[in-house]
């Protein structure tokens, strides 16, 4: 049912082709018909669909083989594929690594240095590393756990445009954009 209620209402929004969306689906719900149905009913508006594969551990869905056959298949109906939360759940470097060549877009969190037992050189190399690697395989780059105005000016000192957290989810009054970056294709 609730499939059926969310095609209905996503083809609303996707009447407009220049509207782009990430739907986040569990890897468990991959074992169930419903979600390749939906899929399938979906694959008129492929292009403008991402299908991000959130981090929870499925234990009835093998992460091995089973990741990279679902990453394989929705990548067959002409979807865009990324993983999320990297570095934490599931998804190690080895798992990314296996599965690169599907994967369009990466979203590392940040959230594992929210302890402040890391110190900034661990931090930076740590998120570089990240960067050179998507570099390297032609993937998206989204760093989340972004908290404050301070990390995203220091992301966008390395060049990290796509960034997600809290700070980008205030009410709009607390802060504009224009005032982080300066950068005019954010305007």
């Amino acid at each position: 049912m609730f499939w059926e209620w969310f095609t209905l209402e996503i083809k609303k929004v996707l009447t407009d082709k220049k509207v782009r969306v990430d739907i986040n689906i569990d890897p468990h719900q991959f074992l169930y018909q419903s979600t390749w149905d939906f899929l399938d009913k979906m694959v008129e508006y492929n292009q403008q669909i991402t299908i991000e594969i959130t981090e929870r551990v499925s234990q009835e869905l093998n992460l091995k083989k089973g990741l990279i056959d679902t990453v394989k298949h929705i990548k067959d109906l002409g979807y865009r594929v990324a993983l999320d939360d990297i570095s934490s759940g599931q998804y190690s470097f080895k798992v990314v690594q296996e599965n690169i060549k599907g994967i369009d877009r990466v979203k590392l969190s940040l959230l594992i240095f929210n302890d402040d037992s890391t110190d900034s050189k661990t931090k930076n190399f740590f998120i570089m590393s990240w960067i050179n690697f998507a570099k390297t395989n032609n993937v998206e780059l989204v760093i989340e756990g972004i908290e404050d105005d301070v990390a995203a000016k220091e992301m966008l000192c390395h060049n990290i445009k796509l960034q997600q957290g809290f700070f980008w989810q205030v009410p709009q009054d607390y802060i504009s954009p224009k005032e982080v970056h300066n950068f005019k294709e954010f305007e």
